[in-house]
């Protein structure tokens, strides 16, 4: 798990109060992924946390048609995944992740 850098943190959050689509592959990095895989690549299990909590879809594909699930096992962060979804299995909708 790493720490999460401050510029990704704070374009988050800002992000988040402007109600950009968190889901969106189109972004800075061009690398075609979601907030939420972006953050599960990286390693910062907070960071999955608050963008599951204000509504990033666990089932959101990249260009790529993978999914948050996938890109973690891929990149052998699974444990990112599983520490939030184990911790806190109820989303903002409602749905679970199990």
């Amino acid at each position: 798990m790493s720490q999460i850098p401050r510029s990704i943190s704070s374009d988050t959050e800002r992000d988040i109060a402007l109600g950009v689509d968190l889901d969106s592959t189109e972004n800075d990095s061009g690398d075609g992924n979601t907030r939420l895989i972006q953050a599960i690549a990286g390693g910062y299990v907070e960071l999955v946390s608050l963008l599951l909590r204000h509504g990033a879809s666990p089932n959101a594909t990249n260009r790529d048609r993978q999914t948050p699930l996938i890109v973690a096992c891929m990149n052998g962060e699974s444990e990112v995944w599983f520490s939030h979804t184990l911790q806190n299995p109820v989303l903002k909708d409602g749905h679970t992740l199990h």
